[in-house]
């Protein structure tokens, strides 16, 4: 019996050994190195120009692909992370701007940016630590007490599960999708009642704009270009939330480095969108073409 707890006590050892050595080659790699994971494979931030960030928007409506190759001006690469709430998306860029200070910034706000129905729930939600999980290297340390405020049991659980996962987020980059708008538009009675549910009346709705608000402050040589991507009519009439997105925008363009190009009126066809807020892969290439073609235009 002495044996086999031994055993067991030398396995334990091993198992938090290699937990702690993971832990300090990733904090090591993350606060020392600039080099961050695409696709399984190393790139190196300083060789970016302009950083797309977002969530699952701008992750399937910008491919940096068609960015790059119809000019010769910047390099682009998209940052986007699919569900990312704005909160961990100025984690992000903070984090990059750290290891870049040269990069120009372009950040999707979309309608559900902006107020409780949308992602700023993805913060609060109890449902959403995975969120964390993918950010939870670049807000280690001025953001470690909100990961205390959450659940610590999730918290310890992210440090034992992300032992073999790679030191950064391993970014995707674009993402081609079909069309599935038919199925959107059979939803959209019942994605209508679900977004308009009140998930906490109490929530701070200024909480995430108050964090990028810092980040845009602590970098003010840097260009913040603010984009709101295509949304389907059907969409903007679910969430009704034009009075509060004008006072975020306009909240967040007074300071001189940020700009803001509003697309939510771009002319797509129905099979354009995958859904009622998401481009298939038909809209993405015609919004990119259309981007890219106009971005001098777009920065000023």
């Amino acid at each position: 019996m002495n044996l086999f707890l031994k055993y067991i006590k030398k396995i334990i050892l091993s198992i938090l050994s290699i937990m702690l050595l993971s832990f300090a080659i990733k904090m090591i790699w993350i606060n020392k190195t600039s080099y961050y994971f695409k696709k399984k494979k190393i790139k190196n931030y300083c060789n970016i120009d302009i950083g797309i960030f977002g969530h699952s928007q701008t992750l399937g409506g910008l491919d940096e692909k068609i960015l790059n190759e119809n000019q010769t001006n910047f390099i682009f690469e998209n940052y986007s992370i699919t569900g990312a709430p704005l909160f961990y998306n100025a984690c992000l860029i903070e984090y990059s701007l750290s290891k870049n200070p040269k990069m120009e910034v372009i950040l999707e706000i979309g309608s559900n940016n902006v107020d409780q129905r949308g992602t700023i729930k993805g913060v609060f939600h109890e449902n959403s630590f995975f969120h964390f999980e993918n950010f939870f290297s670049y807000i280690l340390t001025q953001d470690l007490h909100f990961s205390f405020n959450k659940k610590l049991y999730d918290f310890m659980k992210y440090l034992f599960t992300s032992t073999f996962n790679f030191p950064t987020y391993n970014f995707t980059g674009f993402q081609p999708w079909e069309s599935k708008f038919e199925i959107a538009l059979n939803r959209f009675k019942e994605d209508s009642i679900k977004t308009n549910e009140k998930y906490n009346s109490k929530i701070n709705m200024d909480f995430e704009i108050n964090r990028l608000i810092e980040v845009i402050e602590a970098n003010p040589l840097n260009e913040f270009l603010l984009i709101r991507l295509p949304e389907h009519d059907l969409y903007q009439k679910i969430l009704s939330n034009s009075n509060r997105y004008e006072e975020v925008i306009c909240r967040l363009t007074n300071f001189k480095n940020v700009n803001f190009r509003d697309f939510v009126n771009y002319q797509l066809k129905d099979d354009d969108f995958r859904d009622l807020y998401h481009l298939s892969n038909n809209g993405a290439i015609k919004f990119s073409k259309y981007f890219i073609s106009n971005f001098s235009n777009f920065k000023e």
